[in-house]
């Protein structure tokens, strides 16, 4: 018997419950019976025909079908010549015998079931139980039968009366002349009594008359109201006589059917079969019956026609007489649809079990095999006739046979068990299977089995938990945090790298969520918000977040997938959880050398705009006192001529250290130039600028004021600051008005010294004004003589000011002038 290599939780559902119902509970008796002629199976109705408390009474105390349930020894040979000779036998009608002796009568439909050898395997049959139909069938004709004699009976006892009577009045007339009057009045007498008596007698006759009446009363109730139609015909089928209950069957009244033929009611279709199979039946009725189908009142019914030839002829009104034979005819319709339902069901599950890649077979109470379908055999290996010889311990590969029957006791107890098993084949090889046994008594088989061979799913079963294992060891070996979470947010697992951040062992973690860890509320809530939102959306996420360490802040990246159940819910989440505070470090260093490379980027793009704006003053000077030269040279005097070379030479000069200022800034820039603080005379380095723009300042008669204590010192960084005092003083040489005034002013306050440069010139509007320190193209404005700036210089005085810690703002109106503060270390 199969052996379960483990438990299954789940119940094992009922086999075939509802085919065995439909054959248990069926209105007729249903069976399954040996060639030999014993039972195998039989439903309740059958066993309720013959007295039985229930099937199994039935089935094991019945061991010869012919000799104990049958009442005429006659007939066991009749059937089993029909079923010799035709295979089947249809509706045979005879008397059965009950437990308890008593007898009835019942319809037989019998066919056999072959194996596949052609031999046969079983009988199966459907009896009906027809003893109220044959009891109102002996009714009818008992009476019908005593009319005739009961008339008969009072025809002779008239005839009798009547001869005495006519024999003595003979008597009587012969003697009349001899009698005396003693004699004459005896006999008046007597004639007198003799006329009482017949008075009497007719009294008599007429009560018998009016018996004879009631019973013809009765009998015709009982004719037309019999629960069966009665028809008398004749050899042609043509209707004599007809009850009630026939022309009520055809919507019709007896009037109406009595003279037409039988056939014209038969449906078109089983007009054929009736006049092919009618003159046999009228010939021969008994033991015969004739099954057509008519034209109801509520649509077709099928009807059974069981005949008795009648003793008697008609007489037709041509004085013509004719055969008769008495019919009964009953409407089986529902038992035909009920014989064909179950035929149809039968013939569904046995195309199931045949068609099915699941084995299935049926045992007895000894786990023998009584019946297997095809799919079992070609699993095992072994023909049907080879399983039938067999029991369950020959095909069992991993169970003992007391084992076998151990288990055998317990399914029926249980009713049904559901287990896995190894069977061996018939080549001696053995394979898994999946067995699902029920203890129910169907085709005569005390359990019913299915068996599905599962070898390929073992082995699949075995390479998952293969695979399984080999991803455990992975997850435990992995550098990230690998988790699972039920859907009470519990951990069903975790790997103990957790043990590294959060310093709880990793047995902790089982059983419980993150709130029981007693975990930061930020950190359960956060968690907590995302595992709901998986478990309800069923989407994968990904969430970044940070966790105080011991020593700094360590920066996670999460990736948490939904896993689903077989019928498409959420039943875990897993979280798989990574370490990314290097990636986070190098992601902000990375960032911070981006931001350089842009500033390099920027200020080299300032390097060549500063170098084009502050040159080109200078080389403007060497280039018109040049021109001067060149064209009118031989107008000059000795004196001009040296003039002119001293202001080209100062412009060099001054273009010479502008160069060197401006090489000194791009070194800086580059990181080539060190950032070199000392102590400078804040009035040097000013009149030194005011210097360098003093050529430009001339041409437009502005006068340049520098109002700086000569004791008054900064720390700086030399190149830079003189690259602002330029910028600055150049700037407001542009925008100031011919004849203008240009301050330089300075106060120490606390360790700051604050520095202003002011103009009296065109001044800014406020939109300007916002834009100064920025590149932007649309805060540029024209000179008073129409000069043109890079809007460039501003933006590199304010980033050396805050080199030296300090801060640049102006202050402007438009017409009122500009003034530049900026603020510097002081010394002190």
């Amino acid at each position: 018997m199969p052996r379960s290599s483990k438990n299954i939780d789940e119940p094992a559902r009922p086999v075939i419950s509802d085919p065995h119902d439909i054959l248990m509970n069926a209105p007729i008796g249903v069976f399954t019976s040996t060639p030999e002629g014993s039972l195998i199976y039989a439903n309740h109705a059958l066993a309720d025909m013959y007295g039985y408390a229930d099937p199994q009474d039935l089935v094991t105390s019945v061991q010869n079908i012919g000799a104990e349930l049958f009442a005429d020894p006659k007939d066991p040979p009749v059937v089993n010549r029909l079923l010799a000779n035709e295979g089947t036998v249809r509706n045979y009608e005879c008397e059965h015998i009950r437990m308890d002796g008593s007898r009835f009568w019942a319809s037989e439909n019998i066919r056999t079931v072959y194996a596949e050898d052609e031999s046969i395997s079983h009988y199966q049959g459907f009896v009906t139980d027809i003893t109220e139909r044959k009891a109102a069938d002996n009714q009818w004709q008992d009476t019908f039968d005593s009319v005739p004699d009961m008339i008969a009976l009072i025809d002779t006892s008239h005839r009798i009366l009547r001869d005495k009577a006519e024999s003595r009045l003979d008597q009587e007339e012969f003697l009349m002349d001899d009698l005396s009057s003693h004699e004459i009045k005896a006999l008046i007498h007597d004639l007198r009594v003799h006329q009482i008596e017949l008075e009497m007698q007719n009294e008599e006759l007429r009560y018998a008359q009016k018996q004879l009446e009631f019973t013809r009363d009765q009998f015709a109730r009982l004719y037309n109201d019999a629960p069966l139609g009665y028809l008398t015909i004749d050899e042609n089928s043509i209707i004599v006589r007809t009850n009630q209950t026939f022309a009520v069957m055809l919507g019709l009244e007896p009037h109406q059917i009595i003279g037409a033929s039988l056939a014209e009611y038969v449906v078109p279709e089983d007009k054929g079969a009736f006049y092919g199979r009618f003159h046999a039946f009228f010939r021969h009725p008994d033991g015969k019956h004739l099954d057509f189908r008519i034209k109801g009142v509520s649509g077709e019914l099928v009807v059974r026609c069981f005949g008795r030839l009648e003793n008697e002829f008609e007489v037709h009104s041509g004085g013509k007489a004719s055969k008769t034979m008495l019919v009964a005819v009953s409407d089986v319709s529902r038992q035909v649809r009920a014989e064909s339902i179950l035929r149809e069901r039968e013939q569904y599950l046995n195309a199931i079990l045949e068609t099915t890649q699941d084995g299935f077979l049926t045992l007895n109470e000894q786990g023998r095999v009584l019946d297997v379908n095809a799919a079992f055999c070609s699993i095992s290996g072994y023909t049907r006739d080879e399983l039938l010889q067999m029991s369950i311990p020959d095909l069992e590969a991993l169970e003992s046979p007391s084992e076998t029957k151990t288990r055998l006791k317990r399914i029926n107890a249980g009713r049904s068990e559901r287990f896995e098993t190894r069977h061996r084949r018939k080549d001696g090889t053995a394979f898994d299977v999946e067995v699902s046994v029920s203890c129910i008594e169907v085709g005569g088989g005390k359990f019913v089995c299915f068996c599905r061979d599962i070898t390929e799913r073992k082995k699949a079963e075995i390479a998952l938990r293969r695979r399984e294992e080999e991803y455990l060891a992975l997850a435990e070996n992995a550098p990230d945090i690998v988790a699972r979470f039920d859907r009470h947010l519990r951990h069903v697992f975790i790997n103990k790298v957790i043990e590294k951040y959060s310093g709880i062992q990793q047995d902790k973690f089982i059983g419980n969520t993150n709130e029981d860890l007693h975990m930061p509320d930020e950190q359960v809530q956060f968690w907590n918000s995302k595992l709901k939102k998986v478990f309800q959306e069923g989407q994968e996420t990904e969430m970044f977040f940070d966790f105080p360490g011991p020593l700094m802040k360590i920066y996670f990246h999460s990736r948490i997938v939904p896993e689903f159940s077989p019928d498409g819910s959420v039943e875990y989440v897993l979280s798989i959880t990574r370490d990314i505070t290097q990636q986070k470090m190098a992601e902000e260093k990375i960032s911070l050398i981006n931001q350089q490379l842009e500033k390099v980027n920027a200020e080299k793009d300032k390097l060549f705009t500063i170098i084009a704006h502050d040159l080109k003053s200078p080389i403007s000077g060497i280039f018109s006192t040049s021109q001067i030269l060149s064209k009118d040279a031989e107008f000059l005097s000795l004196d001009e001529i040296c003039l002119i070379s001293t202001e080209m030479h100062k412009s060099s000069k001054n273009a010479l250290e502008l160069l060197n200022d401006l090489m000194q800034w791009a070194r800086m820039s580059q990181g080539g130039m060190n950032f070199s603080p000392e102590e400078y005379s804040l009035y040097e380095l000013a009149r030194s600028s005011l210097h360098t723009a003093l050529d430009v300042a001339e041409k437009k008669d502005i006068a340049l004021k520098c109002d700086i204590p000569h004791d008054l010192t900064v720390l700086v960084d030399q190149p830079m600051i003189n690259t602002v005092l330029r910028n600055v003083i150049f700037n407001a040489v542009k925008f100031a008005n011919r004849s203008g005034i240009i301050s330089i002013t300075a106060s120490q306050t606390g360790t700051d010294v604050q520095v202003c440069i002011s103009d009296n010139g065109i001044g800014m509007s406020e939109a300007i004004l916002n834009a100064a320190f920025s590149v932007n193209k649309s805060k540029k404005q024209l000179g008073t003589d129409g000069e043109k700036g890079t809007g460039l210089g501003l933006v590199l005085c304010k980033e050396f000011v805050e080199k030296h810690g300090g801060r640049i703002w102006l202050e402007s109106e438009p017409s009122k002038g500009t003034k530049v503060y900026f603020t510097l270390p002081g010394t002190s």
